[in-house]
């Protein structure tokens, strides 16, 4: 299927869909690898690039995109904006036949744009509009149209858990939902792990467990490595039965996760805190097994098991989403886990340019870390001083100064973060509330505002309660509360001329002279 789409489908794009652990990476690397690369349909340029890594994200995809597929040297003086970089980069994918492969879209998903998506499972937070589809950058879902509109000569193939809904209703968007493996795939891939038994023995398995992909890869792995049963799985099965009521997938990762030593469990939940692919000195900070030999011996089991993945080029490790979450799950002491990757990450240099908000992943990591091991304070600092400007005032990512301010109210944004300070308490909640204001969400911004407001009023903070009132005003005249908009700008025209600040009193007036306008009373704007 898609050899044809490459080859003969008009369709400029095409989406495998389905659940973690079916097989969407694998099946995409293995066909552009083994039919693509080296063929008669070999477009003269392909880039692969997943979104599973957080460093990877959509600024530094579209420069490196642009850097890859344009010929010569990028005037980048040209291309300051992202639209202009986007305009750049689609102009050349419609004149030329190339391939873009994108995977891992999900992350790029309001569903699973959170700093906890890499433990996260597939179910997920719906809605009626089903905004949890639609791309939480709204140049990404732009981009997302153009690459399926106009007829571009180059093809995208994009693999996700959900269809991005900015494709919906394109039609130059075709989905596929990728579902179990074959049976006759399913045996040959048991036979090649290793597992010894006949057709109708394996077939009774898949009976029970199904064939979902990640499942047989975890299974087979204990069926090889029990030594015991010697790999036969005929006795294997025997004394491992499905239990009833329990989900296939669950099951065989509890089976999984308990056929290690309980040494082995600890380890894997341990590496299961690291959000992205990390390197081998990044997991040695969780070898407590005594010596080298037997920590990688460890490693080289769980990668046999199809518990971890292992990069031979960069010697990298990784797990499965799905695996992860499992792990994690199960992880004992997770603030004394994530005090020591807080630890680890603090001493990694920064890079002497940041140019792009995936220039501050490291920071992100030791900042999520931090979060994790309950060191809130500790954690408001370093947002306030090594991140807020270059979010806020550099890149404009509101989208991530939401989801990392956002990790401070671990009880609700109904309440307030916990932090200890009450100045620093006041000052997240109008940094998360100016986040969801920029972002368009004022329906979210307003209530943060108002609790920022009651803080600067207990403290009798005049100077920071006109600014807190003038940005609600804001939010509340995009959702049409006109009245209450005219009342918050003569508070802040009465604490200015209180505290005797002739900047604060021209920003209510300015305000209530906008008000009147938008009421048609011109007069009274005027004056």
């Amino acid at each position: 299927m898609l050899k044809d789409w490459l080859k003969n489908e008009h369709y400029p794009v095409l989406a495998v869909i389905a659940i973690g652990g079916m097989g969407k990476t694998a099946l995409s690397w293995y066909w552009l690898n083994e039919d693509v690369i080296g063929s008669e349909n070999q477009p003269s340029k392909i880039l692969w690039w997943s979104f599973y890594d957080r460093e990877l994200g959509f600024a530094r995809f579209l420069k490196k995109a642009i850097e890859y597929f344009g010929d010569g040297e990028i005037d980048w003086k040209k291309l300051e904006s992202t639209r202009d970089q986007m305009e750049f980069l689609i102009d050349i994918l419609r004149k030329n036949h190339y391939l873009l492969v994108l995977d891992g879209i999900e992350r790029v998903l309001r569903a699973y744009y959170n700093m906890g998506s890499p433990y996260q499972g597939d179910d997920i937070k719906k809605d009626e509009k089903e905004d949890f589809r639609s791309c939480i950058e709204p140049n990404c879902g732009l981009l997302f149209q153009w690459l399926a509109s106009g007829n571009p000569k180059s093809k995208t193939l994009m693999t996700s858990r959900l269809y991005p809904r900015e494709l919906d209703g394109l039609e130059g968007g075709l989905r596929k939902d990728l579902k179990e493996m074959e049976k006759e795939d399913a045996i040959e891939f048991f036979h090649r792990q290793g597992v010894i038994g006949i057709r109708g023995e394996i077939e009774d398995v898949f009976h029970s467990y199904g064939r979902h992909p990640l499942s047989l890869r975890l299974l087979s792995g204990m069926i090889v490595h029990d030594m015991k049963y010697d790999g036969d799985i005929k006795a294997w099965t025997k004394y491992n039965p499905v239990p009833k009521l329990i989900q296939k997938e669950h099951h065989i990762l509890e089976l999984a996760y308990n056929s290690l030593d309980k040494k082995k469990q600890a380890f894997v939940s341990k590496l299961s805190a690291f959000r992205n692919p990390t390197d081998y000195d990044a997991v040695s900070v969780f070898n407590d097994f005594g010596d080298e030999e037997q920590f990688n011996d460890c490693l080289n089991e769980l990668v046999d098991r199809g518990m971890l993945f292992r990069n031979e080029k960069s010697n990298g490790f990784d797990m499965h989403p799905v695996v992860r979450k499992y792990c994690y799950d199960r992880l004992g002491d997770r603030e004394g886990v994530h005090s020591r990757l807080r630890d680890y990450f603090a001493v990694i240099p920064e890079p002497e340019k940041i140019e792009s908000v995936d220039d501050l992943a490291h920071v992100i990591e030791l900042y999520h870390h931090t979060v994790r091991a309950g060191k809130y304070d500790e954690a408001f600092l370093l947002f306030r001083d090594r991140l807020h400007t270059k979010l806020y005032y550099e890149f404009g990512n509101y989208q991530t100064v939401i989801e990392l301010l956002s990790a401070l109210f671990p009880d609700s944004e109904n309440k307030l973060p916990r932090l200890r300070d009450e100045y620093n308490q006041g000052w997240a909640l109008a940094g998360l509330a100016i986040g969801y204001a920029f972002s368009g969400q004022s329906q979210k911004a307003r209530p943060l505002k108002e609790m920022h407001i009651k803080l600067r009023e207990k403290a009798g903070d005049r100077k920071n309660l006109a600014v807190g009132i003038s940005n609600l005003t804001e939010d509340q005249i995009l959702i049409g509360e006109l009245e209450a908009a005219e009342y918050s700008f003569r508070r802040v025209i009465e604490i200015g001329y209180e505290i005797k600040d002739k900047f604060k009193e021209a920003i209510g007036h300015r305000g209530i002279g906008l008000l009147f306008a938008y009421r048609g009373e011109f007069d009274e704007a005027e004056k």
